[in-house]
C-alpha cells in the first residue's frame, strides 16, 4: 500500500501531540525506514521535523534503541557550535533541493562560509556535517571561506542580519513566537523577503570529532590556503543525486 503525502502529514498530525520529543525521533526514524527511498524526505516534509534530524533518527532505529525514560539521548558538556544554528545544515540541503529543478544534471555545490562562528574553517563539526550531505546528495561541495576579520564582505551580513536587527530593536524578545515573527516580518524597500520558522527537532549535543574521524573524510584541500578552502566527495559509487 503505498501512503501519498497528505495520508503522511494527516498521520502526524494526529499522532505528534501525544508523544515525546524522542518518540517522535523513533517514529520519524521508524516511518523513514519503513518509506525506503526517499522516505527521509516525505517525512520532513509531513512531520515538520529537519530532514538532518530524521536521517540521524533513521540511524538510530537502524543500530537499534533500547526503551528508555529520557527523552534525550545520552551525552554532556557544552553543545558544539553546530548545534548552536540547527537550522544551518536543512538550509543547506534545501538549498540543493531548491536548485536541483533547475540545474537537474548539476554534480558540484560551492558553498561560501564565514571564517568563524558555527560554519568557521576550524570547526570539525561543519566539516563533518558537509561530507554526510555530500554523501546524501552525491554532489561534490566546495566550500571557500572568507579570510579571518573580512565577514564584513559577506553579502548576508549586509543584506538581512543588519535589518533583522533594525526591525526588532527595542523590542524585548519574551518568546520563540516574538523572534520569529520579527525576523519573518523583515522587509526592505529593494524587496527583501525573509521566511523563518521555530525548529523543533532533536540534536545531540555533546558530539565530538576525533582526530581519526576528521582524517577519514573524504576532504581535499585546494593549493591556495586549503585551511580556508576545500572540497569534500561523495565516498560511494551509487550516491542519490536528487
Amino acid at each position: 500500500m503505498e501512503v501519498g503525502p497528505e495520508a503522511l502529514a494527516r498521520f502526524f498530525e494526529v499522532v505528534r501531540p501525544h508523544l515525546n520529543e524522542r518518540q517522535r525521533r523513533v517514529m520519524a526514524g521508524a516511518c523513514s525506514q519503513m518509506l525506503g527511498r526517499g522516505g527521509k524526505s516525505a517525512v520532513a516534509s509531513a512531520s515538520h521535523i529537519s530532514r538532518n534530524t530524521v536521517i540521524k533518527a533513521e540511524r538510530e532505529v537502524e543500530g537499534g534503541i533500547e526503551p528508555s525514560e529520557h527523552l534525550r539521548a545520552a551525552g554532556g558538556g557544552d553543545r558544539p557550535l553546530i548545534d548552536k544554528q540547527p537550522g544551518l545544515l536543512q538550509a543547506l540541503d534545501e538549498l540543493v533541493s531548491m536548485a536541483k529543478p533547475r540545474f537537474p544534471k548539476a554534480t558540484r555545490l560551492l558553498i561560501t562560509a564565514d571564517a568563524g562562528g558555527s560554519n568557521g574553517y576550524r570547526v570539525r563539526a561543519w566539516k563533518n556535517e558537509l561530507a554526510r550531505l555530500a554523501e546524501e546528495t552525491g554532489l561534490e561541495i566546495t566550500v571557500c571561506h572568507y579570510p579571518p576579520g573580512t565577514s564584513k564582505w559577506n553579502k548576508i551580513e549586509h543584506r538581512m542580519f543588519s535589518f533583522i536587527s533594525m526591525n526588532w530593536r527595542g523590542r524585548p524578545l519574551e518568546s520563540y513566537r516574538t523572534i520569529v515573527e520579527l525576523i519573518g516580518a523583515t522587509t526592505t524597500t529593494k524587496g527583501l523577503r525573509i521566511r523563518a520558522e521555530r525548529d523543533d527537532g532533536y540534536y545531540e549535543t555533546g558530539v565530538k570529532v576525533s582526530d581519526k574521524e576528521l582524517a577519514a573524510l573524504p576532504l581535499t584541500r585546494h593549493k591556495f590556503h586549503g585551511d580556508w578552502n576545500h572540497t569534500l566527495t561523495p565516498t560511494t559509487a551509487q550516491s542519490n543525486v536528487r
